[in-house]
């Protein structure tokens, strides 16, 4: 039969951020027994009811006998070290700072509640969020219960002690979290249930350094911090008289939101941080922000145990309404700002708001927070662990020398903060390679691959099995089809600046451009780290080549050069490389300008590079030599008026005699206000 409850001591958060039930059902469903079988459970309860009036002492010397037993099964065997606050920071037994980054899951007492749902066991969403093979990085999940505590018995037996001890397997730190949503003292939560839970859950995990105690979720009112701690204070006591090791979390009143009072008037405990929740109904703002939490956290430790935001209202309501745009990027900025600052996202689960999950399982994403929550897991997944980061083996996936070409998409072996950092988990492009790095295809130079939507602060590295001591130009092949600012490059040769190149706009998102260093000395070496950091948003990278040779410039000023109409004439300028550059004033497409140069030395195949002046006015442009179009179509646009040396073509065979080359406007893109072209000179690079 089914057994209907009601709580009339607790207050539901109805409207406000969960989706609990003014009533609370217990569904008892009871089977037929036989007189004999109805005798033997009578029997049951009583031995069970006589147990558990045994004397504290006797507790726990049962429940450690019990625990000898799991140990032995493989079962509660902690791999994680002890925690422990040092100042506002939470530290591991090595004095490494650990950031606790993870999520609360649905009290397994709920998982049967909602209609729509399509249930999940709380077993499965538990392996779920801490499989790295599917994209999961959680390294603290929060276990709780509800209205199943006022038994502490069975509470520990059912909706606990087997989700305790299977994130204990994954490898992970785990937060009981006695979820309660009530006032407390006088009409409301009655500090002896408190009381009660706590005696028994406390001694059962005093052994084991993996389990962190979060002693009371929400308490609303009396809205007065010394009230609070003489509530909470003989709990914390019993606590300490058998776990005197493990991490509390205390929360406080008006919804666990006054961590600025603890700050100024903490409790008297070795190893206590202290909780802060926080929804879109709060600003994310720097300020509000720091009002709210981050300016105690100078002096306190401090995890966010509950925050989260959707855009979708069938997973959101008035308190957790937000966007990733907005709220979820300013969230996240401060926190990462603030690294010793840990969280746990609300919720893992479909059920209750602000889900993780759509009703059929699928990720929440878009402006929702779902795998926003995962992509900052994952690029977190290594940064203030428990026992610190130890990065694994890095291996060459392709042999590279320089000189030489390496293409981008041919990254050293390794995974995240070893051969590469990647910001999202999904490989975008989803060809070449299983990694998160974001590897698609493209049509320029013959074909292959190219990384594309690269994100601030991405890295890839190269081990370069051989460098040969030259002088080298480095091309870097880049495709852009638009001008946002912030666009860079740096490149780095064993943790040395070689230099910085600022794509521009190609004209395109599969229109590449070499953008070159000019001149870079290298000194011979094996087995050193090539590493191409990267900052800005929406261009692709193909590869990156090391010629080397310098090459003799020849000014475009002195050499003998006619046009098809189009006026041109020399401007004199100090920052050009002879003192003078040259200006052709077209108009449209298919004006061109042609220069001669003088070839000898027999036949040769060469890079060819140009140096001009870019500028606001300028078109697009394809080269031409011998009546053959070299290179690809470049474009001389830029937003602000800069020199720039651009390689425009490769393996260009010259034999003696005049050399005509023809610089031919093929149009501009829609930002230019003109399509004049600039040449300062033109530099051949003999290939090896």
């Amino acid at each position: 039969m089914d057994v209907w409850l009601t709580s009339g001591s607790m207050l539901n958060k109805t409207n406000i951020k969960y989706n609990y039930k003014p009533k609370i059902r217990l569904k008892m469903k009871l089977l037929k027994y036989t007189e004999k079988s109805l005798l033997m459970l009578m029997l049951a309860c009583v031995f069970m009811i006589s147990a558990c009036k045994r004397l504290p002492e006797e507790d726990v010397k049962l429940m450690n006998d019990a625990n000898k037993k799991m140990l032995a099964n493989g079962v509660n065997n902690a791999t994680l070290p002890w925690l422990h606050v040092e100042g506002n920071q939470i530290k591991d037994e090595a004095g490494n700072v650990v950031t606790l980054r993870g999520f609360s899951l649905l009290p397994n007492e709920s998982n049967d509640e909602c209609g729509t749902c399509n249930t999940k066991p709380i077993s499965e969403l538990l392996a779920l969020q801490a499989d790295t093979s599917k994209g999961w990085f959680s390294r603290v999940v929060r276990i709780g219960v509800h209205q199943a505590y006022s038994d502490p018995v069975a509470a520990f037996a059912n909706h606990i002690d087997p989700f305790v001890q299977q994130a204990i397997s994954l490898g992970q730190y785990v937060i009981v979290d006695l979820h309660l949503v009530s006032n407390y003292g006088t009409g409301g939560t009655p500090q002896s249930k408190v009381l009660d839970f706590w005696s028994y859950v406390a001694p059962r995990y005093a052994n084991n350094p993996q389990v962190i105690f979060e002693v009371y979720n929400e308490p609303i009112n009396p809205d007065t911090w010394t009230t609070w701690k003489d509530f909470i204070q003989p709990v914390i006591d019993t606590i300490r008289a058998v776990a005197p090791n493990n991490l509390i979390l205390m929360g406080g009143p008006q919804w666990s939101t006054r961590v600025n009072e603890a700050a100024a008037n903490p409790f008297d405990d070795h190893n206590m941080a202290y909780v802060y929740h926080i929804y879109p109904n709060q600003p994310a703002s720097t300020s509000s922000l720091d009002s709210k939490f981050g300016n105690a956290a100078n002096s306190i430790p401090i995890v966010i145990t509950e925050f989260g935001w959707n855009a979708d209202p069938n997973y959101s309501d008035g308190v957790t309404y937000g966007t990733s745009g907005g709220w979820g990027k300013q969230f996240r900025t401060y926190m990462d700002n603030h690294p010793h600052i840990g969280w746990a996202n609300y919720i893992f689960d479909n059920y209750w708001k602000p889900q993780m999950f759509d009703w059929n399982w699928n990720l929440m994403s878009g402006e929702n927070q779902g795998k926003f929550i995962r992509d900052w897991l994952f690029e977190k997944q290594n940064h203030n662990q428990a026992g610190g980061f130890i990065p694994g083996p890095q291996t060459a996936f392709a042999t590279q020398t320089i000189p030489g070409k390496i293409q981008a998409e041919n990254f050293d072996n390794g995974g995240q903060d070893v051969s590469f950092y990647e910001t999202t988990y999904d490989n975008q492009g989803g060809v070449y390679r299983n990694t998160p790095v974001d590897i698609g295809t493209t049509t320029d130079d013959g074909g292959g691959h190219t990384i594309g939507y690269i994100n601030p602060g991405e890295w890839l590295e190269y081990t370069i099995a051989n460098i040969n001591s030259g002088t080298y130009n480095v091309n870097l092949r880049v495709a852009c089809g638009d001008a946002t600012p912030g666009r860079s490059v740096t490149i780095k040769l064993d943790g040395v600046t070689l230099g910085t190149i600022t794509p521009t706009n190609t004209g395109g998102w599969d229109t590449y451009q070499s953008f070159t260093l000019e001149n870079v000395n290298i000194n011979a070496g094996t087995n050193k780290i090539l590493r191409l950091e990267f900052e800005g948003i929406g261009y692709n990278v193909n590869w990156v080549e090391f010629v080397s040779g310098s090459g003799t410039p020849n000014e475009a000023e002195n050499l003998s050069k006619w046009s098809n109409g189009a006026s041109y004439a020399p401007v004199n300028d100090l920052n050009a490389s002879g003192g003078a550059w040259v200006r052709l004033a077209a108009d449209g497409a298919g004006d061109f300008i042609t220069y001669t140069i003088n070839h000898t030395g027999g036949q040769t195949n060469y890079n060819v590079y140009l140096r001009y002046l870019a500028g606001p006015n300028r078109g697009q442009c394809q080269l031409y030599e011998a009546g053959v179009a070299k290179g690809a179509i470049f474009d001389q646009y830029s937003a602000n008026v800069e020199y720039k040396e651009l390689l425009i073509a490769s393996n260009v065979t010259l034999w003696d005699g005049a050399r005509n080359f023809k610089f031919e406007v093929t149009g501009k893109n829609a930002s230019s206000s003109g399509y004049e072209l600039s040449q300062d000179y033109i530099k051949l690079i003999a290939m090896q």
